[in-house]
């Protein structure tokens, strides 16, 4: 071998390490590369499972807390209603004679509508619930023994002159059972129920003379109303 053929197979051989070396380099810059996406990848993964356990902890949480809600807010209106017991909410004026010593409380309250034209109600609280529930009898006994509508429970009735208004007497309802009623009585109106009432602070309604009675627990109970 010549010296010239032996010096460029020298060179050759360099130039071959030094591209291996270099390749090395960035095969290892590669591997690096990819164990540090790896890694990355692999946090951002348990990241995003911690993220979705949270997230389904949070909407757990939500929903017992929405049962939660619900619960006290019955609660809360049960007990409201339980304080009315021996109420009843008188609109316009009172026309029952009843005792003295069974009326503990009378009082005037705020109207829901403080634009509306009507007069504030009347909460007269009674002695007891049987003697509210007599002074409500009397009060729809005297209506029905009246044939025309004018002649019903009015402000004439109790000696108060001028244009007649009715006298509208009910149960005292808690605020939950009164928006529940107006919606009971909206809905009938809707279906073509004839009755709506209130017994003991529960609100019913019956289609007609011939059905049973339903009992309205809820807004979600006026749905079923057809």
């Amino acid at each position: 071998m010549t010296a010239l053929a032996s010096e460029m197979s020298v060179t050759i051989k360099s130039l071959i390490s030094s591209e291996m070396k270099a390749l090395k380099t960035e095969i290892t810059e590669v591997k690096e590369s990819l164990s540090f996406i790896n890694k990355e990848y692999e946090e951002f993964r348990q990241q995003h499972q911690s993220a979705i356990g949270t997230i389904e902890m949070l909407q757990s949480e939500n929903l017992e807390m929405k049962s939660t809600i619900a619960s006290l807010s019955r609660r809360v209106n049960h007990l409201e209603q339980q304080a009315r017991m021996c109420n009843i909410e008188i609109h316009k004026a009172v026309g029952c004679k009843i005792n003295p010593e069974d009326i503990h409380k009378c009082t005037r309250i705020a109207k829901l509508d403080p634009t509306g034209s009507r007069p504030r109600s009347i909460v007269v609280q009674l002695s007891s619930p049987r003697v509210r529930d007599e002074f409500l009898a009397a009060a729809v006994n005297y209506n029905r023994s009246k044939i025309r509508k004018e002649e019903k429970l009015n402000t004439s009735d109790i000696g108060i002159t001028g244009e007649k208004k009715p006298i509208f007497i009910a149960e005292h309802l808690s605020p939950a059972n009164k928006a529940l009623h107006a919606a009971a009585r909206s809905r009938a109106r809707e279906r073509n129920y004839k009755y709506v009432w209130v017994r003991n602070g529960k609100i019913f309604v019956r289609k007609d003379d011939h059905s049973d009675y339903i009992l309205v627990k809820d807004m979600s109970s006026l749905k079923k109303l057809v």
